[in-house]
């Protein structure tokens, strides 16, 4: 029997918290947030949260407003989040920051958007919230070239990126962070080593605009294929190969002593891997695992990978059976779980990925046929015009 996902069809009307406990202690999101809308379009390819959360259903201005006003009644916070999968992507973005800013001058209430797009990053956004404190600003190009960024739909431009980061080093920045994926479909050897190429680049342009060195925050990940995804038929690198690019990376950067490189226990994403596409018998798996002492695993101090090799061994299963690329006509583990995605639409952006073919964002008026409205009665919810 098909288990179909539950989505609310209009966020405008659900209740939404305002009052909630205040930690005695400081905590690692120290802040009040607000939805400010949900689900993501852009169509990234290895992304299972822009899938699964579609469509896009935008909650209006005077809702969010309403909705910081009473947070910061109750709660007495100074930094307001205004949070979604791309808060730049919000139709409304530059009215609703301008009359917050407007309405809260004079109470020096921070107001942060996280998650946004170099694409949808816009230079009067830019210089709106430049005037605030200014902590770390991230960018996500998840891939350093044209190719492979049509390859995984992340539809920014070289230019959308250059542009992005003067402008922030001319506002104020002095903290820039860094997302890329390794191991991603059809990757080369020249995808990684452009990393490097623009990552030096970001350094040379700071110099150029700021006159001394910023501090880079480089974090690499992992490409882990997700169920309900273009991507969940693809193989996962191997842990030798992502520690083989890792190793270039940090070795081309090293003597920079201003880039900080994160990288991710090659290991722990393996079996992130393996439980993402796993099937029913990987409950004995982990039930074994902790038999054996696997607990807390995410906590990189305590993940032990023999632990989880002993629980293989004694299962008879192999990690490469959960990791390997997959047929089309396979029948998956997840097939019975309805997303509202039709798997056609998957396949034909996987084969559009493998020749490099972008697939445009439906807010800007095409339906691309993913399946999700009709299947869920729901529908796109914007609460102003979607610009490219």
């Amino acid at each position: 029997i098909p288990i179909k996902k539950s989505i609310v069809k209009d966020i405008e009307t659900v209740p939404y918290p305002t009052i909630t406990p205040i930690p005695w202690i400081e905590s690692v999101h120290d802040r009040g947030s607000v939805e400010i809308f949900r689900g993501c379009n852009r169509g990234c390819r290895f992304c299972s949260a822009g899938f699964i959360y579609r469509p896009v259903r935008e909650r209006s201005m005077e809702t969010i407003i309403h909705l910081v006003d009473e947070i910061l009644r109750h709660s007495g916070y100074s930094d307001i989040s205004l949070t979604s999968l791309s808060s730049g992507d919000y139709t409304n973005i530059v009215p609703l920051v301008t009359e917050l800013l407007s309405r809260y001058k004079d109470k020096h209430i921070f107001i942060s958007l996280p998650s946004l797009r170099m694409d949808s990053f816009s230079v009067e956004l830019a210089e709106m919230i430049s005037s605030l404190k200014k902590t770390g600003f991230t960018f996500a190009p998840e891939a350093a070239t044209q190719r492979l960024r049509n390859v995984i739909n992340k539809t920014i431009t070289d230019k959308d990126i250059w542009d992005s980061i003067t402008a922030v080093l001319r506002m104020g920045w002095r903290t820039l962070k860094f997302y890329f994926m390794i191991g991603l479909p059809t990757e080369r050897v020249e995808d990684i080593e452009a990393i490097v190429e623009m990552v030096k680049g970001v350094n040379m342009t700071a110099k150029q605009i700021t006159k001394k060195k910023i501090n880079i925050n480089l974090t690499i990940s992992p490409f882990i294929p997700k169920t309900h995804t273009p991507f969940q038929w693809r193989e996962q690198a191997p842990p030798e190969y992502i520690k083989e690019m890792e190793m270039y990376i940090f070795n081309k950067l090293r003597s920079n002593r201003n880039i900080k490189i994160g990288r991710r226990d090659k290991n722990l994403s393996l079996m992130e891997g393996v439980i993402s596409r796993g099937d029913r018998r990987l409950s004995k798996l982990i039930y074994t695992a902790w038999r054996l002492g696997a607990k807390f695993d995410s906590w990189t101090e305590n993940f032990d990978i023999q632990k989880w090799m002993k629980a293989f061994e004694l299962t008879s299963l192999e990690p490469s059976f959960y990791t390997r690329k997959r047929p089309y006509t396979e029948i998956l583990p997840w097939d019975h779980i309805d997303s509202g995605l039709r798997k056609e639409f998957l396949i034909e952006e996987d084969e559009k990925a493998e020749n490099g073919v972008t697939t445009p964002d439906c807010r800007a008026g095409k339906c691309i046929d993913c399946g999700v409205c009709p299947a869920f009665g729901t529908y796109l919810q914007l609460k102003g015009e979607f610009y490219e």
